[in-house]
């Protein structure tokens, strides 16, 4: 992953990473049922309007990570403190963090979008599903990602895969399939196409998918799978595009 960061840069990834731009491919090849409702855009956090927004909504920025803000009661909301954060991420530029090239100097915004709830009324788990030159191969299960954050995988026949993430404790409780499985497979290759790797993210919400976003480089490229051995296998299956030889020069 990091060597694609600096020797394969299609230009069509800096849309991918925009988490509001992304929504039109998403849109034109799985449909727009596919994405969550949105409720605005705005470029200030001075722009929104607190007083029109519904009882409970999501924000987040387009152009990072980790720079959401999920409101399930709008009447408990600190807008004071809402305000500081946004203001603060909008400040970032994304690439220092990893030198993820297709975020340097994206266009930034806020998005405001529907609140999901999943099963027990929290938000949704997460099923990210890893395709490697457009086939997934593995998919794994962020539960309850804002509360005691858990991993699991999958291979795309529902088998748990003997691994586990550096950085996430393992989640030891029984996942059932998905009963949409086989539709969440399929969109994934649809938006993965040819590209030798990229991570497409899907929520379920009382049975129906939802497209969440895609990521290129989990991690930064820098979060092994454990144990290393499995991480250098899953390393092998990224088809490394080849990268052109200058000619030699003549003296």
């Amino acid at each position: 992953l990091n060597w694609m960061k600096f020797h394969y840069q299609p230009p069509e990834f800096r849309l991918f990473v925009d988490k509001y731009a992304v929504r039109a491919y998403v849109a034109d090849r799985l449909g727009p049922e596919w994405l969550t409702p949105l409720i605005g855009v705005y470029e200030h956090p001075e722009e929104i309007p607190w007083n029109d927004l519904p009882p409970a909504f999501a924000l987040k920025t387009n152009h990072g990570s980790a720079t959401n803000i999920l409101c399930s009661d709008k009447s408990r909301l600190d807008r004071g403190l809402a305000l500081r954060r946004l203001r603060r991420w909008l400040l970032r530029d994304f690439y220092w963090y990893g030198m993820e090239w297709c975020y340097r100097n994206m266009p930034r915004r806020i998005l405001c979008e529907e609140f999901l709830r999943g099963h027990d009324g929290r938000p949704p788990w997460d099923y990210k599903v890893l395709c490697f030159g457009g086939e997934p191969r593995i998919v794994w299960v962020d539960a309850d990602r804002f509360g005691r954050h858990r991993r699991a995988y999958f291979d795309p026949t529902w088998n748990r895969l003997p691994c586990g993430s550096s950085w996430f404790e393992a989640a030891n409780v029984d996942i059932p399939r998905p009963a949409v499985l086989d539709q969440l497979l399929a969109a994934a290759r649809t938006l993965a196409g040819h590209y030798p790797f990229m991570r497409v993210d899907f929520y379920v919400v009382s049975g129906r998918p939802l497209f969440g976003e895609i990521t290129l480089f989990p991690g930064g490229g820098f979060e092994p799978f454990l144990p290393l051995a499995f991480d250098d296998e899953v390393g092998s299956w990224i088809p490394l595009p080849p990268i052109p030889v200058p000619a030699r020069v003549q003296a």
